[in-house]
């Protein structure tokens, strides 16, 4: 934080100052809490200020207390799948297969508004809970232009971090049937789905 501290906070005009926290800092690999203000300038954080160090207030517009917090960076949920934020409450106590068979049909036959919707319901709640960052190992078969852009778009406007791998089938079991996805009885080439992609 030594370093951190002696950073300008008026590099830029200051977004945010989250105040009266304490912040998580890890130096020479111990982490230990500080009482700082941090200082957010054009979305980066600019300054970590001891507390009691600055000589004037901060805007009252730009300020948020964190009294009684910890304030620690984003947390990233690595693994999701947004479609399925349409899906609880469905084949509750039912085992995978069972819940697959139950829900995923629907799930492949989202509107490109339903798939908004769901990256939108997952966004908040992962928002209200710390997550900054996202990996949505999207599925819906078949995967379209539409329903894809409709994702990366609400994402786009939630502000968080996303990474959004396509999920991609084309193999069929011993019966025909799309591996993952046996209500379907045929999928575009691998060649096609990486084309959308």
């Amino acid at each position: 934080t030594s370093d951190a501290g002696a950073m300008s906070a008026t590099a830029a005009p200051t977004d945010l100052v989250v105040e009266n926290g304490r912040v998580l800092s890890i130096e020479g690999g111990r982490a230990r809490l500080v009482a700082a203000d941090v200082v957010i300038a054009a979305g980066r954080v600019r300054a970590l200020i001891p507390r009691g160090a600055r000589a004037t207030p901060h805007d009252r517009r730009t300020r948020l207390d964190a009294a009684e917090c910890i304030v620690v960076p984003g947390l990233v949920n690595a693994h999701t799948h947004s479609p399925e934020m349409l899906a609880r409450g469905r084949a509750e106590r039912a085992r995978f297969g069972a819940w697959m068979s139950a829900v995923w049909a629907d799930l492949d036959d989202l509107s490109p508004q339903r798939a908004r919707l769901a990256v939108l319901l997952g966004a908040a709640e992962m928002i209200g809970t710390g997550v900054t960052g996202v990996v949505d190992h999207l599925r819906r078969f078949p995967m379209t232009e539409s329903v894809l852009e409709a994702v990366v778009d609400a994402y786009s406007d939630t502000g968080m971090a996303a990474c959004v791998p396509v999920m991609l089938r084309d193999a069929a079991d011993a019966t025909g049937r799309m591996v993952d996805a046996p209500h379907l009885s045929a999928l575009p080439s691998a060649e096609r789905q990486i084309a959308i992609v």
